[in-house]
Formats: structure tokens, C-alpha cells, sequence
């Protein structure tokens, strides 16, 4: 399957399976938001990431229990790198993480 321009949310992402998956998601050339409720986790996973330098990666802190932090994400995801918001994959762990990946523009 060929990802190259499209778009991932990725949240839980600075840590464990959900860094592996926004890793690999960056070297099929996927843009991606990685996200965790920590700030400067999620700002250096982005750094790491971006330097793998197929997608483009931007990070965004988010608690996914809180509905309007997971809005903002998205519309993160939309005004960074355009496209709609239409879920294509959503894989939930038992640790309340979840990964999306959205159509691009």
C-alpha cells in the first residue's frame, strides 16, 4: 500500500508501540502529528522523526480523554498538511492509545 503524501495522527507516540508506528509511518512518506500529554516528549520525538526526512512530522501535545484537546489535534493535522479528515485507520490499545490515518489532500 502505497502511503507516500498522506497523513497520520498518531497518538501515545513519544513512547513504545505508538513511536514505532509513527517511525514507520515517516519512512513510507507519511506526514505525521505525533502527540502525548507531554510537551517536550512530543516535541522531541517530532525532532528525532524529522530527521528520518521522508514525511514531515509535527508534533502536538494531547490528552485523548479530553474531546476538545482531540478536535484541536485534528485540526492540527488539517491546517498543517490539508486534506480531510476521514479515518481510514483506528487501531485502540488497552493503553487509551490510538492511531489514525487520514486522507490528504
Amino acid at each position: 500500500m502505497d502511503l507516500k503524501g498522506k497523513t497520520a495522527v498518531v497518538t501515545g507516540s513519544t513512547k513504545g508501540i505508538g513511536k514505532a508506528i509513527a517511525t514507520e509511518l515517516v519512512r513510507a512518506g507519511v506526514n505525521v502529528i505525533v502527540s502525548s500529554r507531554d510537551s517536550r516528549e512530543v516535541e522531541r520525538t517530532a525532532a528525532q522523526l524529522n530527521e528520518i526526512g521522508r514525511g514531515r512530522v509535527v508534533g502536538s501535545a494531547c490528552d485523548v480523554r479530553d474531546y476538545t484537546q482531540v478536535g484541536k489535534l485534528f485540526e492540527t493535522a488539517v491546517n498543517t498538511f490539508g486534506g480531510a479528515v476521514a479515518p481510514a485507520l483506528l487501531i485502540p490499545s488497552v493503553l487509551n492509545r490510538a492511531q489514525w490515518v487520514l486522507t490528504a489532500k
